[in-house]
């Protein structure tokens, strides 16, 4: 609409303004989207880790008798 001729003069400044506006607001809801996906997927590695600690703790305790909480860390 900016460079549309018919557009009347008196609109222009808004105009650009508004679409600076738009193109900002669809640069943060881009961000948002990629910060969500980047925790949900860091939450799905953590998760991955603390199942293969506790696999291994289990592993562990079963093969010592003794708990793993109580071991000493070296």
């Amino acid at each position: 609409m900016l460079a549309d001729a018919r557009t009347p003069e008196s609109l222009l400044q808004d105009l650009h303004s508004m679409e600076q506006q738009r193109v900002a607001l669809n640069m943060q809801i881009s961000l948002v989207h990629t910060i969500g996906r980047q925790a949900a997927e860091c939450a799905e590695k953590m998760a991955q880790a603390d199942a293969v600690y506790s696999g291994r703790l289990q592993q562990i305790s079963q093969s010592s008798g003794i708990s793993p909480h109580t071991q000493k860390e070296s």
